[in-house]
């Protein structure tokens, strides 16, 4: 599944990363435009001049929706009423993806207009929308699989939240300062801090940052750098 509005564009993916999952999926389907799709699937549709995959499975060539929201106010009515739809779900073993349930369960209370989207979802349903299994990983047992040169040492310095969807890194060692390319504006001075700390050793990994105030936003060093594009 491709969450198609990543970084909190809807409130029922809010927080949601991209993950796999076997099921039945329906495509080449007549949609609305007016619905808002929330996320979507690979299929097995083949561009001209393309070779199908083996076994009709699904491919990188076509992606369509597979869960979408829609809203319409009747004539004379005082709030929308709501749909939410999700084609996954043919199997058990969907339901059995707590980051699945967390997302129906969500779409549930959302359609019923309920104001906390989250109540009837347990701690680990949640828990599971960011690191999914099939999806991605916590950044420390990313960690524990990396296979380094036995005289270097790697070290988690910085993770999310005090870094959030990074596209690349880089560093200004005259500065002491990160880079990332979602921003053309550096790290806060929190974050600055945090990573100078750890070059010099007094720190092995960064804490829940405490935002920086104006002045010290406004005394970080700043460049110009292209803004990097981002696409769900």
């Amino acid at each position: 599944m491709e969450n198609e509005r990543i970084g909190g564009g809807h409130p029922i993916t809010k927080g949601a990363s991209n993950f796999h999952l076997d099921d039945e999926i329906y495509y080449d389907m007549d949609i609305s435009p007016d619905v808002r799709v929330l996320a979507t699937a690979y299929t097995p549709n083949v561009k001209e001049g393309r070779k199908a995959a083996d076994g009709g499975q699904a491919n990188i060539y076509d992606i369509q929706p597979q869960m979408w929201t829609y809203e319409r106010t009747a004539e004379g009515g005082t709030q929308p009423y709501r749909a939410f739809v999700t084609i996954p779900g043919h199997l058990y073993s969907t339901f059995e993806l707590p980051q699945y349930r967390a997302i129906l369960l969500r779409g549930i209370s959302w359609a019923a207009h309920h104001q906390n989207l989250d109540e009837y979802c347990q701690q680990e349903e949640l828990d599971a929308l960011t690191y999914p299994p099939g999806g991605p990983s916590r950044p420390a047992d990313e960690l524990a699989k990396l296979e380094v040169h036995p005289d270097f040492k790697m070290t988690l310095v910085a993770s999310e939240p005090l870094i959030t969807k990074p596209i690349c890194l880089d560093w200004i060692p005259q500065a002491g300062c990160g880079w990332r390319s979602r921003r053309s504006i550096p790290m806060d001075a929190a974050g600055c801090a945090r990573i100078i700390a750890a070059r010099s050793g007094r720190i092995t990994a960064a804490s829940t940052p405490t935002p920086a105030s104006s002045s010290a936003r406004d005394s970080t060093r700043s460049a110009s750098l292209p803004r990097a594009k981002a696409t769900a």
